[in-house]
């Protein structure tokens, strides 16, 4: 164990830094894939570099039709430009922890470990926007089994939330400050916190939770409220209840107070019980970190949720954390990253089909 951390915790360092120095916002995702493809090509393997759309690419190694596993990550970022910085091993930047931290940890593992032939690898791109890069992988393709990495601080999530997301509308009409209290019944701002409560505490009832995470409202350079205002939302849809219900809440809820929405993305949650599948991931946790598998339920919609919805077993596992993803507090420790190397080195073995 400690020779492994001694002598990769340089290379994972630097690898991740050059990663971050790599812009790839979604759909921009062309330049990072290639420079994957080269490092990925000085451990003697042939990537396959396959065109999405645009400038998005997926990476795939041992590319086949029906991998025994696929053990996948995106190379996408949101768009953020946040100052790469290094203090010890907490490197800071954007997609540190979502997803490039997950990046270096599939590479080391292919530097560390020669991969069978039933096992693929991916890397694929805009996963933060639409998910095409595992839906085109899909069309032509039904791994066995899938681990997915995304920052659950190495948790393992054989469950993954679902999620309605898209947009509120109220509209009422322009109106002076000075009279907007006797206006009332127009005012879209006064009437969007109480709005937003309404809901939440709907949604909170049947189990689910609707969070805003955008406002557009107004304007302080014109002295008068407007007639329009929007929310984005994200309503996060545990296991047992489905999308499609929130679809009914969000229209009955509509009828009663007044507002117009508009949905962008919409997917169902996740659970595997495949037992075998459970079997080999607990035995290589258990393993490596010396001590039962933590579970925890993935509370982001993710590319395990597309594999999920074709009936595969999936579950999603790797350095970072979610507190930290999507801001400029993001980052992630390079020991975590070398475990989940680790982690991902014993699951290989397990799912061989080589003589061991």
């Amino acid at each position: 164990m400690v020779s492994f951390l001694s002598a990769n915790a340089e290379y994972v360092k630097e690898l991740l830094v050059e990663l971050l120095r790599i812009r790839s916002p979604s759909g921009e995702e062309e330049a990072i894939s290639r420079f994957i493809c080269d490092i990925i090509s000085e451990f003697g393997y042939d990537p396959e570099l396959i065109h999405i759309s645009g400038r998005s690419y997926n990476v795939i190694v041992n590319n086949m039709r029906d991998p025994d596993l696929l053990i996948a990550t995106h190379m996408d970022t949101v768009s953020l430009d946040i100052p790469i910085s290094v203090s010890g091993n907490i490197i800071k930047g954007t997609g540190a922890c979502d997803a490039k931290g997950s990046i270096v940890t599939m590479i080391l593992t292919l530097m560390k470990t020669r991969i069978p032939d039933n096992i693929s690898f991916a890397f694929f791109s805009d996963e933060e926007m639409s998910g095409s890069g595992s839906m085109s992988y899909l069309r032509n393709h039904k791994p066995k089994s899938v681990i997915i990495l995304e920052p659950t601080e190495l948790n393992v999530c054989f469950e993954g939330y679902g999620a309605v997301e898209g947009e509120i509308i109220l509209v009422g009409r322009r109106i002076h400050p000075s009279v907007a209290d006797r206006l009332q019944e127009h005012n879209v701002i006064g009437k969007l916190p109480i709005l937003m409560d309404k809901l939440a505490h709907c949604f909170s009832e049947e189990g689910m939770k609707f969070v805003v995470y955008a406002v557009d409202c107004g304007s302080k350079e014109e002295f008068w409220l407007p007639s329009r205002c929007s929310i984005a939302f994200d309503i996060l849809v545990p296991y047992g209840l489905t999308a499609k219900k929130c679809i009914s809440i969000l229209r009955e809820q509509s009828e009663i107070y007044h507002f117009e929405y508009r949905v962008t993305e919409y997917s169902d949650p996740f659970r595997t019980t495949d037992e075998e599948f459970i079997r080999k991931v607990s035995y290589a946790y258990e393993k490596v970190f010396n001590s039962r598998v933590r579970t925890a339920i993935m509370p982001s919609w993710t590319d395990a949720n597309n594999f999920a919805a074709m009936g595969i077993p999936v579950a999603v596992f790797g350095p970072g954390s979610l507190l930290y993803a999507h801001s400029e507090y993001e980052r992630v420790n390079i020991m975590d990253i070398i475990g989940a190397s680790r982690f991902l080195i014993e699951l290989v073995n397990a799912f061989s089909n080589q003589p061991k």
